[in-house]
């Protein structure tokens, strides 16, 4: 299963409703590369501790 399946399934959304989130929080850059930063930015985060997590929060790792 691709990274970014898992974690549109993780949050009880289609693969399409998960890509439009991502899209519509977006600043700046296209679309395919928001989602590889967003799938990038996830998995460090889900493997490390809470406090290195932090960093993340302003590529949208959490509110998406």
């Amino acid at each position: 299963m691709s990274a970014l399946k898992e974690i549109a399934v993780a949050r009880r959304l289609t693969i399409n409703e998960f890509v439009s989130k991502i899209d519509d929080a977006r600043q700046f850059g296209n679309l395919s590369s928001a989602i590889r930063l967003f799938v990038l930015a996830y998995s460090q985060v889900t493997t490390r501790p809470a406090d290195d997590a932090r960093q993340y929060a302003p590529l949208g790792v959490h509110r998406l």
